[in-house]
């Protein structure tokens, strides 16, 4: 692994976050208008009001995206450490606060209560940012692919299909 600068790591880390905060800006497009999202995101969504959390959890969909991304950070460290790193740590622990940042700031503007005139505009502005992070991920992925192999992705996607499964069992049960 070629090694960088602290000034390259620096400069890399201020674009990563200034990343995450346009593409969390972009879900939280969606999830406001209530009108779609993102596959993730729905999963995320399907959790926070499936589970019955307590109320002193004080669960939001921000924090349920963390415990998501927590749990994927687990597989990651079992399947293979060296896909960990410091943008991983930090996509998987910023992007559910950023979005509950975001909800609380847009709330009170913008909401399901809306019409739809107002909501469907909002909406669009969500995938055209939701798109231009699209690009870059699957740059980085094809990059990656290159590179590597399709073991993680396997692995990680069974894991998530019985993450899936199981949460379906549990509240098809409750």
């Amino acid at each position: 692994m070629k090694r960088r600068s602290l000034r390259e790591m620096a400069v890399r880390v201020v674009l990563l976050l200034i990343g995450l905060w346009i593409a969390h800006l972009g879900v939280t497009l969606f999830l406001q208008t209530n009108l779609g999202s993102d596959p993730f995101n729905v999963f995320v969504q399907g959790l926070f009001r499936a589970i019955p959390w307590p109320e002193w959890a004080g669960m939001t969909h921000g924090r349920v995206h963390l415990l998501v991304s927590l749990l994927i950070m687990v597989v990651l460290l079992v399947v293979d450490r060296s896909y960990v790193g410091i943008g991983t740590v930090l996509c998987m622990a910023l992007g559910g606060p950023i979005i509950d940042v975001y909800t609380l700031w847009l709330a009170p503007f913008l909401n399901e209560t809306l019409p739809l005139a107002v909501r469907v505009p909002m909406l669009a502005v969500g995938c055209v940012v939701a798109f231009a992070v699209s690009m870059g991920a699957i740059r980085f992925l094809m990059d990656y692919v290159k590179r590597h192999n399709f073991k993680f992705f396997g692995v990680y996607r069974i894991v998530l299909g019985l993450i899936v499964l199981a949460v379906a069992a549990i509240t098809a049960l409750a």
